[in-house]
């Protein structure tokens, strides 16, 4: 190891003042001696295997958010470090604000401005660009107290704000209208051991409409990402499985599940297609199909993709980089 730049000084003015050095040879030489060498030759340790686990019925979760099921999706070794040995990394104190973040923010502004306005329709623009800024300053205010920075993604948000307007009013054209934000929904699934898993759910919205005499409902999730990203989701929602579970925890009366992107100058919806809307079925059978396989003893693998791994906090566990 290097020596410490606080050693650095005492020896640099022990040569100024008395013209020597404070370094013994003699410990050096001892030290040399008395280091700890492995056997020669050395043999290399053998290469790290991919884990593949498996798990007594009784450690696994009776459980499921969504979340968690995208998650096992991704990466079963990943559901297995996070929801099986509890490994999750703790929440960090972060004093400036980061994407999830402003995505939180967002969602809070959005809930409590339709909790004030379920119809838009007939209140005046801008009475509802008003409220919905006024609301936005006050849910971002302990942010930017704490940080300037964060002003930043106030104002990018800001940005927004007509746009997003702009969207709810043609929504409400179509005549859906706001019924609920943040609801929490679960279903329970029987599995073939006869254990009951209970899947939930936290929805960021859901619209109501009448359409031919009947009641037909619409799941709406936030996201501050690109439509371009949400699009590729959409069509391959095997892969991203939040948006059909949030879809089916809504039950029978669902007519519609999208994405509304929040990002850059355009609010814009990007539904499941419909390919994509046969998955809301599928999603609970293959849970169902999963669960009843892993209590059977069944591996977890590891085997995500890299943008599955590369914020994935069992990366220390799981040691991809040093497979055979």
């Amino acid at each position: 190891n290097l020596v410490s730049p606080l050693f650095e000084r005492v020896e640099g003015f022990h040569q100024l003042a008395w013209n020597r050095s404070l370094r013994s040879r003699t410990l050096e030489r001892l030290l040399f001696h008395g280091q700890v060498r492995p056997p020669l030759p050395a043999p290399l340790p053998p290469p790290s295997a991919r884990p593949a686990p498996s798990v007594q019925p009784n450690r696994l979760p009776i459980r499921i958010s969504a979340s968690g099921y995208n998650s096992l999706v991704a990466c079963p070794y990943q559901f297995y470090g996070r929801y099986v040995l509890g490994l999750r990394a703790p929440e960090e104190v972060r004093e400036e604000m980061e994407k999830r973040d402003y995505g939180e923010y967002v969602h809070r502004a959005l809930r409590r401005f339709h909790v004030r306005f379920p119809v838009c329709g007939d209140v005046a623009r801008e009475q509802l660009e008003s409220a919905l800024r006024a609301i936005s300053d006050e849910v971002f205010r302990p942010a930017t107290r704490i940080s300037y920075l964060s002003h930043a993604w106030e104002l990018r948000w800001r940005g927004l704000i007509p746009a997003y307007l702009q969207w709810q009013l043609e929504r409400e054209l179509q005549g859906w209208r706001f019924q609920a934000s943040e609801s929490e929904q679960a279903i329970d699934i029987a599995l073939s051991d006869a254990t009951i898993l209970r899947l939930e759910g936290r929805l960021d919205r859901i619209d109501a409409r009448e359409s031919n005499g009947r009641n037909e409902l619409a799941v709406v999730d936030y996201k501050t990402r690109a439509a371009g990203d949400l699009r590729r989701v959409a069509k391959e929602p095997g892969e991203d499985v939040q948006l059909p579970v949030y879809a089916a925890l809504l039950g029978e009366q669902t007519h519609e599940a999208l994405f509304l992107a929040l990002e850059g100058e355009r609010a814009q919806s990007v539904s499941l297609d419909e390919s994509a809307k046969q998955e809301i079925g599928n999603a609970i059978e293959r849970l169902a199909a999963i669960f009843s396989r892993l209590r059977s003893g069944a591996p977890m693998p590891a085997q995500g993709i890299d943008s599955a791994c590369q914020f994935c906090e069992m990366a220390g566990l799981c040691r991809k980089k040093y497979w055979a």
